[in-house]
């Protein structure tokens, strides 16, 4: 929605947990990311989107800018940036252990709640649906000292 990324942005409970983590950090709070997961851990409503029109019940939907690994011992990494497409990710289960995975140039994701919590390379913020996703291959250039 004209709004830049450069990594990823995240709907769901990660997103929920930044924001929360957020507001606790802010008015002090010792560890305030515990607090912000066992608050979470009582919420288990899934995220009612749509992605390009299809219904889709997930706790966790993540868009990222190239592939990026989502197991246990590589999350985030990737192989390539240079791919020129987003991957989207919808997991299954409150914690996942799999993932339904697709690959375009653009994804649209709506929702009744018109609003959405998001993590925009890790940052809070909030997001007014619908939710058009699309990428620029090639946009970022990337300068190197000579030499390296």
């Amino acid at each position: 929605n004209g709004d830049l990324f450069l990594n990823n942005v995240s709907l769901g409970l990660y997103a929920d947990l930044v924001h929360r983590r957020e507001s606790h950090r802010r008015r002090g709070e010792a560890l305030a990311r515990l607090r912000a997961l066992l608050l979470l851990a009582r919420n288990r409503s899934t995220l009612g989107i749509t992605v390009d029109g299809q219904p889709v019940e997930t706790h966790v939907t993540l868009i990222a800018n190239n592939d990026y690994q989502l197991d246990l011992f590589s999350l985030g990494e990737r192989e390539r940036l240079d791919e020129g497409r987003l991957h989207l990710h919808i997991a299954h289960g409150l914690l996942p252990g799999s993932w339904d995975e697709r690959a375009g140039e653009r994804f649209l994701i709506d929702s009744t709640r018109g609003r959405l919590h998001a993590a925009r390379d890790g940052e809070p913020t909030e997001l007014d649906t619908p939710l058009e996703f699309t990428i620029e291959p090639r946009a970022l250039h990337v300068l190197l000292p000579p030499g390296s």
